[in-house]
Parts: C-alpha cells; structure tokens; sequence
C-alpha cells in the first residue's frame, strides 16, 4: 500500500524508513483504523477509505505539534499524527496514557515526544491554537520570539506531509 500511494499517487507524507512495520512512519488509516502501510497489500485496501496525512488537512492537533514543538526533523511526524489524531478522534478526552499507547509503534530518532504529548493534552483540554505566526512582522514578530523563542515555520509542512524530503523528488529520467 505505501508503494501504490508513493509511487502511483504522489502521497509523501506516509515515509518508508524500516520496510519492516517497526517505526510507524508509514502510518495511515484504512477505514478509519490506523494501520502500517509498508506491511499492508494495496489490493486489500480496494474499495476501502485511505486516508493519509494529506487527507485530514490542518487541525488542531498538528497545529498543537508545531507550538509545543513535538517534531524536529519531521519524517515520523505524519505517522504520528495519524496514529494520535484516530486516539482522540475516538476518545475526545484521552488520558496521557491512551495517547503513548496510541502511538506506541511508531519511533521518533529526534526523540520530540514530550512535545508530541503535551500537544495532544492540549487539543484535549480543547486549547485553541495559535493564530498563523507566518504573518508576523515588526513588533509583533520580536515579541513573539522574545516569549516563545523563534518559531518553526516550517512546522506546518511537516505535519500536514507537504515538506519534501529528498527521499520525496522525482525528476524525470530517475530509476
């Protein structure tokens, strides 16, 4: 299933990076279930909803992973995302202990977790998330980094699987 979606349909959030069903960085949901897909048959998700990190758009949860700065380099993110996002998908009011459980096959190398779950405790409290930090400027711009330090802008292509890694470009003639 990650080839078919990789390959045949330009999907880069969903990463390869232990062809084993280990790390998680393959993550998606068919029909809701959050699954691996370097371990899944394309042919059995025919006829079946996948959804990968691209298909649930921006929410609060990603935006929550950026402001706690739950991801460093951000290959494993979206494998995250996906596995933390169908925990409070299904329990609105998980506990911290559902939620490392939720996610508990997937691997982060940086080791962001206690920014991923302070993330997720977030959207369960049901804080709002910040505006769009993008767009600062000025006064606003320094003091915002003279509170929260200087902001990852590029945090939201992480998490939302539109950051392209070099794993993730074709250019025409390559094998």
């Amino acid at each position: 299933l990650l080839n078919a979606l990789r390959t045949h349909l330009d999907i880069t959030g969903p990463k390869e990076v232990c062809d084993r069903g280990a790390c998680g960085a393959c993550t998606v949901w068919v029909e809701g279930k959050p699954i691996v897909s370097c371990l899944s048959l394309a042919i059995d998700s025919v006829n079946k909803e996948v959804t990968t990190v691209e298909g649930i758009g921006e929410d609060p949860l990603q935006k929550k992973f950026v402001e706690h700065e739950g991801l460093q380099c951000g290959f494993c993110i979206p494998g995250f995302i996906m596995s933390i996002q169908a925990c409070l998908r299904d329990k609105p009011k998980a506990s911290l202990d559902e939620v490392k459980k939720s996610c508990s096959g997937n691997v982060c190398r940086c080791a962001a977790y206690p920014g991923m779950f302070a993330a997720a405790m977030a959207v369960v409290k049901g804080e709002k998330p910040e505006g769009d930090i993008s767009k600062l400027s000025g006064a606003e711009l320094k003091k915002y980094i003279e509170e929260k330090g200087v902001p990852k802008l590029e945090g939201m292509e992480k998490v939302t699987g539109r950051a392209k890694y070099t794993y993730d470009i074709k250019l025409p003639g390559m094998l």
